[in-house]
């Protein structure tokens, strides 16, 4: 009977210290990485990697100068698409750990957990920002409440660009936000070469997963200068 007792404590034993091991290797939720994107795409999917493979701050923000005006465009198209039409004041890109509450998440839910070696943008300036939009780059889900006191900062974001001699609209944004901005401020779209057959932004983003064979353009022209931060261009809303 004794032997009995002492099995059966040592099993107790046991399964208290497997419980209490398991309860501290309980897996904290990453808000980047464990919900579902809002928005991704292969670029800054790949811009993201960049940025997390690079060996100091120093290089991420040599990063984040050559892909600034890309990432910034896309993120401004994205926060007009979806209910931020306040103005933008600043955008501040930071890489950092740390936690954050109540994340927006792709699924339609909000999450709170942890965050670790990611890039993020601040976006400030309207009632619409409150104190502070903090968005992160991989997935565009974003929160009003961050912490990570130990992140660094990489760059700045502004959202102002003028079309060069020679380059298309897809030289500074990326497919989908050129079209946006086209409906947007209601510049002709075109297939094919030369400026004849016409098409709606419908068609258009129709056609982006064949841009191999169908040539998509919008008609703009050197000297224009498009303004997300105020939506405007050339200084017309």
């Amino acid at each position: 009977m004794k032997r009995i007792f002492v099995t059966f404590l040592a099993i107790t034993a046991l399964f208290a210290v497997t419980f209490l091991i398991s309860c501290e290797k309980e897996k904290t939720l990453d808000v980047v990485n464990d919900t579902t994107p809002v928005s991704q795409n292969q670029w800054r999917t790949s811009l993201v990697s960049q940025l997390q493979s690079a060996e100091n701050d120093t290089e991420r923000s040599h990063i984040m100068a050559e892909n600034g005006v890309q990432l910034t465009a896309q993120l401004t198209a994205f926060l007009r698409r979806n209910g931020y039409p306040c103005p933008i004041d600043t955008i501040i890109y930071k890489y950092g750990s740390g936690e954050a509450m109540d994340v927006a998440s792709g699924d339609g839910n909000a999450y709170s957990g942890e965050f670790t070696s990611q890039p993020y943008a601040v976006v400030e300036g309207g009632d619409c920002f409150r104190n502070g939009l903090s968005v992160f780059i991989l997935c565009f889900n974003g929160t009003f409440s961050l912490s990570s006191r130990g992140s660094s900062t990489i760059g700045g974001g502004n959202s102002v660009f003028t079309i060069e001699q020679g380059k298309g609209i897809n030289h500074y944004v990326d497919y989908p936000t050129a079209i946006w901005l086209a409906e947007n401020f209601d510049l002709a779209l075109y297939k094919g070469k030369g400026w004849k057959d016409q098409i709606t932004p419908e068609e258009a983003l129709s056609l982006e997963g064949t841009l191999d064979v169908n040539l998509v353009a919008v008609k703009v022209f050197p000297g224009d200068v498009f303004d997300l931060n105020n939506m405007t261009l050339n200084g017309i809303h």
